[in-house]
């Protein structure tokens, strides 16, 4: 029996064929929709499976209400998957602290499991070894139990455990990951989790810093500085680099360290050495630029001021930190951020 792989275009148009075929041989082909079309297929089905629970209302508290719209039929995929896996940390999160306040042991074992998750961080432990430690396996089942209970509950508590079991079926078809580009002549297509053992743990774990500095959806991009040229100098072994992306990912940094490091990897984002300052950098690349323009030279080619540095920082950090979950009580206010009242 044959089994033919389609993208959904094709998939709609090769169900239409075989249907409407007088040919038997063509109705024994099994017709199947790519991973990409399946996972999207399936975050449009628990978005339409949830609609009218607060899932939406509790989505726009971090996107905006016309992104919600598109993560709730699956069609912006990468953000409706986050989305849905915040929720879900945050059911969690819930769940657990009730348990810990029935429980004062359980609270013993899931600050060993904070532990571990930093050892980590740190390329001090695998995460096969986390997994399969005693500490996570007793926290899963502990987990499970209660979810059982809530399940029995109510059915509020069923609507939602089943949505986090909705999650857990899309978490698992996403195990195998795979990045196509098609910037290229040729497509090539990279194994995600090949890549990541090629690079490696540590090196991964430096790929924060790069994508944070260099500028993502809560940190400014820097002109003239690509995420390419930054992590080929970062692969390369630039020491000023490394030692910058592991004290940014290092959790309790004072804003001086920070803003210290950070101006100097600056710099070096810009060709010049760690030691030059910032203020002698934009200097000596105005005058290099202005003898050779034909017209005037823009200050957004220039490198940043040292002032706008310092909150850039600041804002990376923090960022890191968040994705990292060891923020703790941070304050984003005191990390680049100014909260402004509305009305």
């Amino acid at each position: 029996m044959p089994i033919i792989t389609f993208d959904q275009p094709l998939y709609w148009k090769a169900a239409e064929l075989i249907i409407n075929s007088p040919n038997n041989n063509l109705k024994e082909i099994v017709l199947m929709l790519c991973c990409f079309h399946t996972f999207m297929n399936l975050l449009g089905a628990i978005g339409t499976l949830m609609k009218g629970t607060g899932l939406q209302r509790i989505l726009e508290v971090v996107y905006g209400e016309n992104t919600v719209v598109h993560m709730m039929t699956g069609k912006s995929v990468q953000r409706s998957f986050r989305g849905h896996l915040l929720v879900d940390k945050c059911l969690n999160y819930m769940i657990v602290s009730d348990m810990v306040k029935l429980n004062p042991k359980l609270a013993e074992l899931v600050d060993k499991s904070e532990e571990m998750y930093y050892s980590l961080l740190a390329g001090e432990m695998t995460l096969e070894s986390i997994l399969t430690s005693n500490t996570v396996t007793t926290i899963k089942l502990e987990l499970d139990q209660m979810k059982a209970k809530l399940y029995n509950r109510s059915k509020t508590s069923q609507l939602w455990i089943n949505y986090q079991k909705m999650l857990q079926i899309a978490h698992t078809e996403c195990k195998d990951l795979y990045f196509r580009s098609d910037k290229a002549k040729t497509t090539k297509v990279y194994d995600i989790n090949r890549l990541k053992l090629i690079l490696g743990d540590h090196l991964c774990s430096q790929l924060l810093f790069v994508h944070a500095i260099t500028g993502c959806d809560t940190t400014s991009r820097i002109f003239g500085v690509g995420k390419k040229a930054a992590f080929q100098k970062l692969v390369k072994g630039d020491q000023l680099l490394q030692c910058c992306s592991n004290e940014f990912i290092t959790p309790n940094k004072t804003r001086v360290t920070i803003e210290d490091l950070g101006s100097k990897a600056m710099a070096v984002l810009f060709g010049a050495k760690c030691t030059e300052p910032l203020p002698s950098l934009r200097y000596k690349m105005f005058v290099k630029k202005l003898s050779s323009a034909k017209s005037f030279v823009t200050p957004e080619r220039l490198p940043p001021t040292a002032s706008s540095t310092k909150f850039h920082c600041q804002r990376v950090y923090y960022q890191i930190m968040v994705w990292t979950e060891q923020g703790g009580n941070m304050d984003a206010a005191n990390w680049g951020w100014r909260v402004k009242k509305m009305y």
